[in-house]
């Protein structure tokens, strides 16, 4: 169908006649732009201001939308009078939520406008706030009150004699629709941008009930819209989808609210961090709104303000939001949210600690005074004790506690406590009413490892986080570390370590692991402890050729790492013989270094 330039209202009545200046309607209907054809059996004189249909109204809408979201100004005014017009046949159930459209949709239009006037804004959102609560809708509107609407304050004659609207004018729809005065009021009237051929161009609006909410398929949308937004990193275009999903909450029932300060926290939260024009201060004028908006979302608002506020720095500032969070009660409210308010505890722990470690830093660098002296003491012993005893409380609570374990950690091994670190360590990964977390085997080992403990005792760590993470990066020192024992347990065990570490794709293309491999392989047949390798290939052996060994992996190794090819290829003739394709390929490619390579590693077989 074709978009019509122009489209105008052909059918008002003066005092119950027909007008002798309006022209003929055509054989057609003209719906918001588009020409419909005539259906058999209709008059030829059909008025346009005919029902929209549901679906044409929603297609009206989304028509608008497109042309908002392109800047296309003139098109989304068509569409816009056009959308006002449908509501002609609309029930006062349907009307309900009709304002708050209008509202949104023509300050969006009237503010972008190049033709728009300061004082349509005033007038629009005046009449807005002024329509009436009865929803019905007159089918005519005379001449008369046409001209009393375009010119209310001027005397008779001049509105006699001001000229009609073009029909010509290819950017605007005169729509008249006829509408009851309110109290001190003589028109119901919102002006749009005005064409060249008219001093003010009107737009009269039903009496619908005044600004309710949209319907909940339209905050789907707009929720959907905010998402899409987010993902194309549409900051603005979010903001404003944003600005709209938050006003379609002012009716919403309390049972639908409660969990709507929560994402208009995280939205609002995403989109101020990444908008190119968002300040500092935005963020924590909009979090302090939103805690006293939902008092059940105040703690988590409170921490990630903190979050924030460490992001930038502001130390002081994040303590003296906590400390607020740690004193607040709601009722019982407060009550069930003890876990909440004791990980607000163990966040201002966090800080004491980095206070403590500051301020040691800074007596340890500065002269002072024996009084200065015993004062920083005073105040370190202070932090260390408060920040321990947080400390000690969340983790005498089952659950993941790595960042304040590592903070009590540090904290205990610059007190000189490095016996009592060790033990809250322990008690962090063998803790069995704790969820299995493999990061507290490794922050044990890395203790161990940092306090120089032998093999045995890292070996001991290493085990159980084996069985945890076969793919974590220190397998490769729990191989070694196994390799440079004396017992054939731990050799076999090496062994089998490898060949777990390259069962997982993260580790197909790691030089390192195929090295270590190779040098296993090498060494147990020069054992002759061929009975290890079979026992970890004969699982294998169905599935790794066609995983590792392929001819397209091996153009793909060699064309990437040369050094890559040449480990695998020793891998791939240890534990197939010479008939392997994958060995063939890269002795035939491969320099005469590289090949004297591969033939020392045949000649262990």
């Amino acid at each position: 169908m074709e978009l019509k330039q122009n489209l105008f209202i052909s059918d008002v009545e003066n005092d119950g006649g027909r007008s002798d200046d309006m022209e003929e309607v055509p054989e057609q209907d003209e719906v918001f732009g588009l020409a419909l054809p005539v259906r058999p059996g209709r008059p030829k004189a059909v008025t346009t201001r005919r029902i929209l249909s549901t679906q044409t109204t929603s297609a009206c809408l989304h028509l608008i939308h497109e042309a908002l979201y392109k800047h296309q100004w003139e098109r989304a005014t068509s569409f816009f009078t056009s959308y006002v017009q449908s509501m002609e046949s609309k029930s006062a159930t349907e009307l309900i939520k009709v304002p708050e459209v209008m509202w949104r949709l023509g300050n969006e239009i009237l503010l972008n406008h190049p033709k728009s006037m300061p004082e349509d804004m005033n007038v629009f959102n005046e009449t807005l706030k002024n329509i009436g609560v009865k929803c019905y809708l007159p089918e005519t509107f005379s001449k008369r009150a046409m001209q009393a609407a375009i010119a209310p304050s001027s005397p008779a004659s001049s509105r006699s004699s001001s000229p009609p609207p073009s029909s010509s004018s290819s950017f605007f729809i005169f729509l008249l629709l006829h509408l009851p005065r309110p109290p001190s009021s003589s028109s119901f009237l919102v002006l749009l941008p005005r064409p060249p051929s008219s001093s003010s161009f009107l737009v009269l609006l039903p009496p619908v009930t005044t600004r309710r909410i949209l319907s909940t398929q339209t905050t789907s949308a707009c929720l959907h819209l905010i998402h899409e937004a987010l993902y194309k990193h549409q900051w603005e275009r979010a903001t404003s989808f944003f600005t709209s999903y938050v006003q379609s909450m002012e009716s919403k029932s309390a049972t639908e609210l409660i969990k709507v300060p929560e994402v208009m926290w995280r939205l609002g939260n995403e989109i101020l961090l990444n908008h190119p024009k968002s300040m500092p201060e935005d963020m924590n004028v909009f979090n302090e709104t939103l805690k006293n908006i939902g008092v059940k979302c105040y703690l988590p608002i409170s921490l990630e303000q903190v979050y924030f506020l460490l992001c930038r720095g502001q130390t002081e500032e994040a303590y003296r939001t906590l400390t607020v969070a740690e004193s607040w009660r709601y009722g019982n409210i407060s009550i069930f949210q003890n876990e909440l308010v004791m990980l607000v505890q163990a966040h201002k722990a966090v800080l004491d600690c980095q206070s403590w470690m500051d301020k040691r830093s800074a007596m340890a660098k500065s002269e002072m005074d024996y009084s200065s002296q015993s004062s920083t003491t005073k105040d370190l012993r202070g932090f260390c004790r408060q920040a321990s005893m947080s400390f000690r409380e969340i983790l005498q609570r089952p659950g993941v506690w790595d960042p304040f374990v590592l903070s009590y950690v540090n904290l205990l091994e610059n007190s000189g406590k490095e016996e009592k670190a060790e033990n809250v360590l322990t008690e962090y990964a063998y803790n069995n009413t704790n969820p299995a977390n493999p990061n507290a085997h490794v922050y044990l080992y890395e203790f161990k490892k940092r306090r120089g403990d032998s093999d045995e005792e890292l070996i001991k760590v290493l085990k159980i986080l084996h069985i945890l993470v076969p793919s974590h990066k220190l397998m490769l020192d729990y191989s070694r570390l196994l390799r440079n024992s004396e017992s054939d347990e731990h050799h076999q065990l090496a062994l089998q370590v490898l060949f777990d570490l390259l069962d997982f794709s993260g580790w197909k293309d790691n030089v390192k692991a195929w090295n270590h491999l190779a040098k296993q392989l090498r060494s147990r047949l020069k054992c002759g402890q061929t009975s290890w390798i079979s026992e970890a290939w004969t699982s294998r052996s169905d599935w790794w050729p066609s995983y590792h060994f392929t001819q397209f992996q091996m153009k793909k190794d060699w064309s990437n790492c040369m050094e890559l090819a040449v480990k695998k290829a020793s891998v791939s003739v240890l534990l197939q013989g010479q008939e392997c394709s994958y060995f063939s390929s890269v002795y035939h490619l491969g320099n005469d270094e590289q090949r004297k390579v591969l033939d020392r590693v045949i000649k262990v077989l």
